[in-house]
């Protein structure tokens, strides 16, 4: 019975709750007139709102769409701009199974903290100025790339 009561839309732009929660509390009330369990009150109160809005909808598509061929220009742009000394400071900081401080990098490598923070730094902007991935496989794939050859080279 409750499914042919009319839905109460919930936008992202909505700010106040508490009115749509009490007309969809009465709509309830007068559909039943006799004792409703709690549970049941907040799971029917609950399907009463119309979410679908925030419903995201994805084509499969394009969500599988991976530009190998950009991933790889990417790289090779990365790899010719950073200077190959520093790959093992790169390798230490973002593809450690481990969580390594710009500390203690800079104490593996006898080098000062502020000199392993300017190189990562700019090791992340000639990254973002590279490549920016279209959704998470690509992403993946490109972190995934970009360590197998700063890995081989080292």
């Amino acid at each position: 019975m409750v499914d042919k009561l009319p839905k109460i839309p919930i936008t992202e732009k909505t700010k106040h709750y508490k009115p749509r929660v009490k007309t969809a509390l009465h709509d309830l009330f007068n559909l039943v007139n006799k004792p409703i369990k709690e549970e049941v009150i907040l799971n029917q109160i609950f399907s009463l709102f119309d979410q679908s809005s925030f419903l995201i909808s994805v084509d499969k598509d394009e969500e599988s769409e991976i530009r190998e061929d950009e991933i790889q220009k990417a790289i090779g742009q990365i790899y010719e701009q950073i200077d190959k000394k520093d790959i093992p400071v790169f390798l230490d900081y973002y593809f450690s199974t481990t969580q390594n401080s710009l500390n203690s990098i800079a104490l593996k490598y006898n080098l000062p903290k502020s000199t392993v923070h300017h190189r990562v730094s700019q090791f992340t902007k000639i990254i973002s100025a590279s490549f920016i991935p279209t959704n998470e496989q690509e992403g993946v794939l490109f972190l995934e790339n970009l360590y197998k050859l700063l890995d081989e080279s080292k």
